[in-house]
């Protein structure tokens, strides 16, 4: 839930750290002076989920997890990390919100690598409002040729709405 605050000075104050967490001001017509000005902030949230256990290889298909959203979330950035690396092909993996994907470039773990961070085709969002309550999947669309991978944990990264 967003906080109003009045001034720089309250934010600072109530330990809001205004180059960590998002700040956005609003305006209040209201006030009987004119306007003034409000800060709103919205603390970054991220949301683990596990998408495979610690021990077996990965293999390709839809839906190897599904979860309801916990609350409406404005999603900044996505990404997915391994305990054992995908060896003689990339890890690319898909996230759907109501059956529909979330990107026009999806979640990669490329070869020998731990973590899409490194990934030479970064994940592009093209839908980053994600609904309360919506139902979410998580698709392997390909797994590592030679060593699958194990271990997968995907992250969603944003501010509650």
């Amino acid at each position: 839930m967003a906080t109003e605050l009045n001034s720089l000075s309250a934010i600072t104050s109530s330990g809001i750290d205004p180059t960590a967490d998002y700040v956005e001001p609003i305006w209040d017509a209201s006030a009987s002076a004119g306007k003034r000005m409000l800060m709103r902030y919205f603390r970054e949230v991220y949301l683990c989920i596990a998408a495979s256990d610690e021990s077996t290889a990965i293999t390709t298909g839809t839906a190897k997890v599904t979860f309801r959203m916990p609350y409406a979330m404005a999603l900044t950035a996505v990404r997915a990390n391994v305990n054992t690396a995908p060896t003689g092909s990339t890890i690319i993996i898909n996230i759907k919100e109501s059956g529909t994907t979330i990107f026009s470039t999806k979640l990669s773990i490329d070869a020998s690598a731990k973590t899409s961070t490194t990934a030479s085709s970064q994940a592009v969002l093209s839908d980053t409002a994600l609904a309360d309550d919506a139902e979410m999947t998580i698709d392997f669309d390909q797994v590592g040729a030679s060593v699958a991978g194990k271990g997968v944990k995907v992250w969603l990264i944003g501010y509650r709405a």
